[in-house]
Order: structure tokens, then C-alpha cells, then sequence
């Protein structure tokens, strides 16, 4: 419950920026936004949500920094997972470095409902 009260007091707060799968089509369609998939390479395997998405798994997040593009002010990155709480730390892990991030809310559990890919 605390870590759940946590994440959403920090959404109120605005700390932490998110959208629904309905924004998906039009953030990714604009050229400043990049979108991260920090899933486990089964979970990617096994349901491709972004062909375009770079994919590096939180578990590795910090070490792959580098594969990043720089963070300047005019890029986005659109971070998803299968649920929404590892994406969730990536947002907050990515801002801490200085990167604009978006969370996806329900990740791909939730896009499954919808039974689509981008």
C-alpha cells in the first residue's frame, strides 16, 4: 500500500508525468518522442508492443545509459512495460538524469485488453 500511495501522490503531484494507451498513436507519432520498452527480453519475445521502441531492460537500465540519445529539452521518452510499475522507476530513475519522461499507465497488460500493437 505504500509504495502504491507513493506512485500516486507523486502522479499528482506531477513528479511524475503519465498517458493512457488511447495517447499512445499521437505521442509516438511526433518526431521528439522515443520510446523505451524495459521489459525482459521474454516478455518482448513474447508480445512486441513498439517495432521502434528501443528496448533495454530496467535491470540494465543504469549501465546502458550510453544507448540513450542525450537529455535536451525537446525529447521525450515514452517509457512502457508490461504493467506499469518498472516503467514507472524508469521515469523516475531517466528525470533524476535530467531526461523528460512519460509513463505508460497499464503497460502492455493493459494493451492486451485493447488486442493491438503499434
Amino acid at each position: 500500500v505504500n509504495l502504491a500511495g507513493m506512485m500516486g501522490q507523486n502522479i499528482i503531484d506531477g513528479l511524475v508525468k503519465t498517458c493512457t494507451w488511447d495517447e499512445v498513436p499521437a505521442l509516438v507519432n511526433k518526431p521528439e518522442t522515443l520510446v523505451l520498452d524495459v521489459r525482459t527480453e521474454k516478455e518482448r519475445d513474447t508480445t512486441l508492443v513498439y517495432a521502434k521502441s528501443l528496448h533495454i531492460p530496467i535491470d540494465q537500465l543504469r549501465g546502458r545509459f550510453a544507448e540513450l540519445p542525450p537529455a535536451v529539452e525537446n525529447k521525450v521518452l515514452l517509457i512502457h512495460c508490461e504493467s506499469g510499475l518498472r516503467s514507472y522507476y524508469a521515469c523516475v530513475m531517466l528525470q533524476q538524469h535530467g531526461y523528460t519522461c512519460i509513463n505508460l499507465c497499464g503497460g502492455n497488460k493493459l494493451w492486451q485488453v485493447y488486442g493491438s500493437t503499434l
